[in-house]
């Protein structure tokens, strides 16, 4: 589920490349154009440490918490229960797309699970048909090695 829930530093690498794309994009501007922008950005961040606060408190980067604490509540799930509560909490913290993808998970899961358990089912029938088919051939030596002496002596024994 790492993937899909995808991780902080990657979270912050975007966010860090759409200010590197916003800075690029003033230094285009003309030195009138530049000083406004300069002006509106220290309204925005205002100072460095504000400017983390507000990366940390982005959107984005809650989401990125919320989904870290998923998923260490449930850190592995590899079960269709244990799925249905994860998409469950998903839901409840309203990620909903990403509650219908784990939903759709378990339930492939307990499809697959059913599969294997008729394929299993099927096995034993099969392996229980082979075992009761060599176990009339285990008797058929000693038959052989009787009828052998029968033949040879005269005497059945």
């Amino acid at each position: 589920m790492a993937g899909m829930f995808g991780n902080k530093f990657d979270v912050q690498s975007t966010l860090d490349a759409t200010l590197f794309s916003e800075a690029y994009k003033i230094g285009q501007l003309d030195s009138y154009g530049v000083g406004q922008m300069a002006a509106y950005q220290d309204g925005m961040m205002g100072s460095p440490f504000e400017a983390a606060l507000a990366d940390k408190f982005s959107p984005e980067m809650q989401k990125q918490n919320l989904l870290d604490e998923l998923q260490r509540k449930h850190p592995n799930p590899d079960t269709p229960e244990k799925l249905t509560a994860l998409a469950s909490d998903l839901f409840a913290n309203g990620l909903g797309d990403m509650g219908i993808k784990v939903q759709e998970a378990a339930t492939q899961l307990l499809a697959a699970n059913a599969s294997m358990k008729r394929m299993g089912a099927n096995n034993a029938i099969i392996a229980g048909k082979i075992g009761s088919m060599t176990s009339l051939l285990t008797g058929a030596s000693s038959i052989s090695s009787k009828w052998a002496n029968y033949s040879g002596t005269g005497t059945y024994g």
